[in-house]
C-alpha cells in the first residue's frame, strides 16, 4: 500500500472518529465550523471515494489480467499434461508391444562397488517369449535367483552389463545363452544412474541358418562335382573348388565371365546358346557335353542345369552341376568292347570246337599214313603236306582261342628280355630300312607268366602295327621297365600286385584321332585298304593281355605318333607246361583195359585205333549214359577211362564225379575241343586226372595215357 492511500484512509477514520466523538456529546457548539469542516471532510471524503474506485478498478482489471494468465498457465498444463499422458501411452505401447525383448534393471554393488547381480525393474511381452521367463516372476528379483546358472552361462553377462552403468557406454552384441539355449543379438545402455536398459532380439533362426548355410557352403566346396551358379545371361556368379580344379581356373578368373569359357566348341553339339533357352523354358537341362579345360585339353562331362527361383518362383539364375564322366564313358566303352568279345569268343570257342573235331581225324590218320611209309615213298610228301596244313589249322584255332580269350596254353615264367630281344632281331629281316628299331630295355628285370608264342605274337602285332603306321619312314621304340601299381592308372579292380613288367611300343607315324582310337580294339575294325588287313589284330592282342590278367592304355595324337603301354603282373612262380614237350623218344605203350568214350564216331574210331595201335584193349562208346551204366556193372574191368568233354547227355565234368562214386581210384583223362574249361589248377576239384586239347598227336596221346596210368599205379603201391 502507497502512502497516498494510507493518507486518504487516515482521513477516514479521522472523520469517522469525528462524526462519533460529536454524536457522544450532543454538542451544537461551532456548528457553522463544524459544517464547514464536515462539509471540507466530506468534499475529501468523496475523493478518497472516487479514488477509491479508481483503484478498485484498476485492481480488478489487473486482477483480471492475472486471472486471465492462470487460466492460460492452466490450460497449457492441462495441454501439455495430456500431451504427456498420450506419450506416455504411445511410449508405453511400444515399450509393451516391441518386437524386441525389452527390460529395465538396477544393478546390484558389493560394498568394493563392484557390480555382483542385478535386478529386474521392468519388462516387456517380447522379452517373455523370447526368453520363455514368466513377468511375475522376474519383477524385484535378482537375475541370479530367476537364473542360477547364468554366471556359467559362457557369457558374462554381469560384468558387460556393469561396465554399462559405470561408464555410461552402450554397447552391443551378439551371443549364445546356454541357459535359455537361444542366440540373441543385444543392445544394452545407460537409462539413469545405477540402472541399464537391454533390448533383446531373438536370433536364434538367424544364427541357424548361417550355420546352415556355412555346412552347406562347405559341403558344397567339398563337393566331388563342379557347381557353379550364373545370372539369367549365363555369367558366373559362384562356382566351388571342384569346378575350379576341374578346369583348371581360378576363381578371379571365372567370376564375372560368361559359361562359355568351359565349353568345348569344336566337338559339342550342345553349345550355351542352345543349353540357357532349354533351361529358361523347360526349368532343367542334362546331358553329355564335352568340355574345355583352360590348358586346351578336352574331357566329357554330365552337366544338369537347373533354374534357381525365389519363394515366389521368380527365376533369380541358373545352378549347373558338373561331373567328369571320361573315365566311365571309357569304363562302358570298354565293356562294350568286352561284351562284344564276350559274345564273339563264345562264337569262337564253338567254331574253334568244331574245328578241332574236324582236324583231329585229318591229322590224326595223315600221322598214321604216315607212320606206314618210308621216307622215299612217292606219298609221303603229300601226307607230310596235308599234316603241315592241319597243323597251321590247328595254330589258327589257337589264336582264335586266344582272341576269345579262352586259351588253355599253360603259362610259364617267362622273362620278356630274351623274348623281345628276339623279335627285334626277326623285325630287322622284315621291317624297312627306313625305319629305325631302337630298344630301351631295364636290366635284372622280374619275370611274368605268361604263354611265350602268345606274348610274342602281341609283340609282333603291334610292332607291325606302328610299321604300317610310319610308311614314310621313323622311329620304332620298344621299351621294357618294372613299374609300381601306385604310378600306373590300372583300374582297382584289375591291379593284381605291387610290381609290373611294363611293355611299350612307340612309333613316329601319323597318329590317331578320338574316333578312331575309341574302336581300335572292335573285332575286325581296320583303316588299311579293303583286303590288307582284317581288323583282328589289335582284338587278339586286348584278348591275349587280359587273359594275362594284364592291361592295355594306348596313347595317340595325329601326327605324333601313337604309344601302346602293356602292364603284366610279376612273378616269382615257376610253372611247368601242361603237356610235356615232344621228344625223340619212341612212343609210350601199354596193355592196360581202357574205357573210352566219344560221340564224334570218326574221332571215336580214330582215338581207338591209336589206342589199340600202342597196345592197349579199348573199350568205346558214343553215349556217356551207356558208358557209365557199363562201368558201373563192370568197375574193375577197366583202368582208366578216357572221355570227351561236351558230351550230349551228360558232359565229361559230371561223367567223371559219377565215375568216382562207383570207384574212387578210377583215373579220369578228359579230351576237348572246347576253350571254356578252366586250367589244370581247378582239375582236381572236377575229379578229373588231367587233359587233353584236341586236335592231339599221337605222340601227345601216348604221353599222356601213359602218365596218367602210371601215377595211379604209384597211388596203389
Amino acid at each position: 500500500m502507497n502512502d497516498e492511500e494510507k493518507s486518504k484512509e487516515q482521513l477516514i477514520e479521522e472523520l469517522i472518529a469525528i462524526r462519533q466523538k460529536r454524536a457522544d456529546s450532543g454538542s451544537q457548539e461551532n456548528s457553522d465550523d463544524w459544517s464547514k469542516q464536515n462539509e471540507i471532510h466530506f468534499k475529501e471524503l468523496i475523493k478518497i471515494k472516487e479514488s477509491l474506485e479508481v483503484l478498485v478498478d484498476e485492481r480488478t482489471r489487473n486482477l483480471k489480467e492475472v486471472n486471465k494468465k492462470l487460466n492460460q498457465i492452466i490450460r497449457k498444463q492441462k495441454k501439455s499434461q495430456k500431451k504427456i499422458r498420450k506419450s506416455e501411452e504411445k511410449y508405453r505401447s511400444l515399450f509393451v508391444n516391441l518386437q524386441s525383448g525389452f527390460a529395465l534393471h538396477e544393478m546390484v554393488f558389493d560394498q568394493e562397488g563392484i557390480p555382483e547381480d542385478y535386478i529386474f525393474l521392468d519388462l516387456n511381452k517380447a522379452f517373455e517369449q523370447q526368453t520363455r521367463l514368466r513377468r511375475e516372476d522376474l519383477i524385484g528379483r535378482r537375475v541370479s535367483e530367476v537364473l542360477p546358472g547364468i554366471r556359467n552361462d559362457g557369457v558374462n553377462w554381469i560384468n558387460l552389463y556393469g561396465n554399462v552403468v559405470l561408464t555410461g557406454e552402450s554397447i552391443s552384441f551378439e551371443s549364445y545363452s546356454k541357459v535359455l539355449e537361444k542366440w540373441y543379438s543385444v543392445v544394452a545402455y545407460r537409462p539413469r544412474k545405477g540402472q541399464f536398459a537391454a533390448i533383446f532380439s531373438d536370433i536364434t533362426e538367424r544364427k541357424v541358418a548361417e550355420e546352415n548355410s556355412q555346412i552347406f557352403a562347405h559341403a558344397i566346396d567339398k563337393s566331388i562335382d563342379g557347381i557353379v551358379i550364373t545370372d539369367l545371361d549365363g555369367k558366373i556368379r559362384f562356382i566351388n573348388n571342384a569346378q575350379l580344379s576341374m578346369f583348371g581356373y581360378t576363381a578371379s578368373e571365372t567370376i564375372g565371365k560368361s559359361v562359355n569359357i568351359f565349353h568345348d566348341f569344336e566337338h559339342s553339339n550342345y553349345p550355351n546358346e542352345v543349353i540357357i533357352p532349354s533351361v529358361k523354358a523347360n526349368g532343367f537341362w542334362t546331358g553329355e557335353i564335352s568340355q574345355k579345360r583352360k590348358d586346351g585339353s578336352t574331357f566329357i562331362a554330365m552337366l544338369t542345369t537347373s533354374v534357381i527361383t525365389d519363394s515366389q518362383g521368380t527365376p533369380l539364375g541358373l545352378q549347373g552341376v558338373i561331373r567328369d564322366i571320361t573315365e566311365q564313358k571309357k569304363l562302358e566303352s570298354q565293356l562294350r568292347q568286352s561284351q562284344k568279345l564276350e559274345a564273339l569268343g563264345i562264337l569262337t570257342g564253338g567254331i574253334a570246337h568244331e574245328f578241332n573235331n574236324l582236324l583231329s581225324p585229318i591229322l590224326g590218320y595223315t600221322e598214321l599214313l604216315i607212320g606206314n611209309k618210308t621216307e622215299h615213298d612217292s606219298e609221303r610228301e603229300s601226307l607230310d603236306q596235308i599234316q603241315i596244313s592241319g597243323i597251321r589249322a590247328k595254330k589258327l584255332v589257337e589264336q582264335m582261342l586266344s582272341f576269345g580269350r579262352q586259351s588253355l596254353l599253360q603259362k610259364v615264367s617267362l622273362n620278356l628280355e630274351p623274348l623281345v630281344e628276339e623279335t627285334i632281331r626277326l623285325l630287322k629281316n622284315t621291317i624297312p630300312s627306313n625305319i629305325l628299331i631302337k630298344k630301351e630295355i631295364e636290366n635284372n628285370l622280374p619275370s611274368i607268366l605268361a604263354v611265350p608264342d602268345e606274348i610274342s605274337q602281341v609283340l609282333l602285332n603291334l610292332c607291325l602295327n606302328g610299321n604300317h603306321a610310319m610308311p614314310n619312314g621313323g622311329e620304332l621304340t620298344i621299351c621294357l621297365k618294372k613299374e609300381n601299381s601306385s604310378n600306373l592308372n590300372l583300374p582297382k579292380k584289375q591291379i593284381q600286385g605291387e610290381e609290373y613288367i611294363g611293355l611299350s611300343v612307340r612309333d613316329t607315324g601319323d597318329g590317331m584321332n578320338q574316333s578312331t582310337l575309341d574302336c581300335i580294339f572292335d573285332p575286325f575294325f581296320t583303316t588299311k585298304p579293303v583286303g590288307q588287313g582284317s581288323g583282328l589284330g589289335l582284338s587278339v592282342v586286348q584278348g591275349i593281355v587280359e587273359q594275362h590278367k594284364g592291361y592295355i592304355e594306348v596313347n595317340s595324337k595325329v601326327g605324333k605318333g601313337t604309344t601302346f603301354h602293356l602292364y603284366f603282373p610279376v612273378t616269382d612262380e615257376e610253372v611247368k607246361p601242361l603237356i610235356a614237350e615232344a621228344s625223340n623218344e619212341p612212343l609210350a605203350t601199354g596193355t592196360e583195359h581202357i574205357l573210352l568214350i566219344d560221340d564224334e564216331p570218326i574221332i571215336n574210331k580214330l582215338t581207338k585205333r591209336i589206342l589199340e595201335k600202342l597196345g592197349y584193349t579199348v573199350r568205346d562208346f558214343l553215349d556217356s549214359t551207356e558208358a557209365l551204366k557199363q562201368f558201373s556193372e563192370f568197375p574193375q574191368e577197366f583202368d582208366l577211362v578216357i572221355t570227351d568233354f561236351g558230351m550230349p547227355s551228360i558232359n565229361g565234368k559230371e561223367l567223371a564225379k559219377r565215375l568216382k562214386q562207383v570207384r574212387d581210384d578210377i583215373p579220369v583223362l578228359v579230351i576237348t575241343g572246347y576253350g571254356d574249361l578252366k586250367l589244370k589248377e581247378e582239375l582236381h576239384q572236377w575229379e578229373i586226372d588231367d587233359l587233353l586239347i584236341k586236335p592231339f598227336e599221337l605222340k601227345q596221346l601216348s604221353t599222356i595215357v601213359r602218365k596218367v596210368l602210371d601215377k595211379k599205379s604209384i597211388k596203389t603201391e
